[in-house]
C-alpha cells in the first residue's frame, strides 16, 4: 500500500511503452507554454530596440535555447510524464525558470550574462536530470538516452563554466551548448530507431504533441 501511494504522489516517470497514442492536452502543458510568451516578447522587443545584426544572432541563439528547453519539456511530458506530483513539480520548476530567463533576457543584451547562464544553467539542469531519471527508473532505457545523457551533461558542465568567463566567452559558450543540445537527435537517430525496431516499437510524434507544436507557433508569431 505504502508503494501504491508513493507512485501516486511521486512515482517514477511513465515507461515509454505506456504512452497513451491519444490524449487530451493538460491544462499544465498549456500554462507551460505560455510560460515562453514572456522570452518571445522580450526577444521580439530587442529587437525593435536594437535592429541590427548583432542582435539578431543574439536573438537566434537565445531563442534557440529556450526552443530545446521547450521541445525537450514538452517531449518528456509526452512521453513520461504522469498524473503523480513529481510531474506537476518539475513542470513548475521549469516554468519559473523560464520566466527567471525572460527576466535576464535584458541584462544578457546588455553585456551582462550571468543571470542568463545562471537561469539556464537551472533549465538544463531540470532537462538533464529527467532524462537521467528515465534510464535509472527503468534500466532498458538507458541506451535510448545515452546520446541525450552525454551531450547534456557537457552542455551543463559548460554552462557552469561559463559563469566564471568574461561577457564574450560566454556567450561562445551558450553556442556551443546550443550545438551539444540539438545534437544528439541526429547523432543517436539511428540508434533509437533501431532498438526500437528490436522491441517491436515505433517513435512517433503523437497527436497532443503536434498539436502542442501548432499552438506553440501561433504563440511565437502573435
Amino acid at each position: 500500500m505504502k508503494s501504491l501511494n508513493l507512485n501516486i504522489w511521486w512515482g517514477p516517470p511513465k515507461n515509454f511503452s505506456d504512452r497513451k497514442k491519444e490524449r487530451k492536452i493538460s491544462w499544465l502543458e498549456l500554462f507551460y507554454d505560455l510560460a515562453y510568451v514572456a522570452v518571445v516578447s522580450q526577444l521580439t522587443e530587442r529587437m525593435a530596440e536594437h535592429p541590427g545584426w548583432q542582435t539578431v544572432g543574439m536573438v537566434f541563439l537565445i531563442f534557440g535555447l529556450l526552443y530545446w528547453s521547450w521541445v525537450n519539456g514538452s517531449q518528456y511530458y509526452d512521453l513520461h510524464g504522469s498524473d503523480g506530483i513529481r510531474t506537476r513539480f518539475f513542470t513548475f520548476l521549469q516554468m519559473i525558470a523560464v520566466i527567471a530567463v525572460a527576466v535576464a533576457i535584458p541584462s544578457a543584451f546588455a553585456g551582462h550574462p550571468l543571470p542568463f547562464n545562471i537561469a539556464f544553467l537551472v533549465i538544463q539542469g531540470i532537462i538533464t536530470y529527467l532524462w537521467w531519471s528515465v534510464g535509472y527508473y527503468d534500466p532498458s532505457h538507458r541506451i535510448l538516452n545515452l546520446p541525450l545523457m552525454i551531450n547534456y551533461s557537457v552542455a551543463f558542465a559548460f554552462l557552469v563554466g561559463a559563469v566564471f568567463c568574461p561577457p564574450t566567452l560566454a556567450r561562445a559558450i551558450w553556442v556551443a551548448v546550443l550545438a551539444l543540445d540539438i545534437t544528439p537527435a541526429l547523432i543517436g537517430a539511428n540508434l533509437i530507431v533501431g532498438e526500437l525496431k528490436k522491441r517491436g516499437q515505433v517513435f512517433t510524434a503523437s497527436a497532443s504533441l503536434v498539436e502542442r507544436f501548432g499552438l506553440f507557433t501561433i504563440i511565437i508569431l502573435t
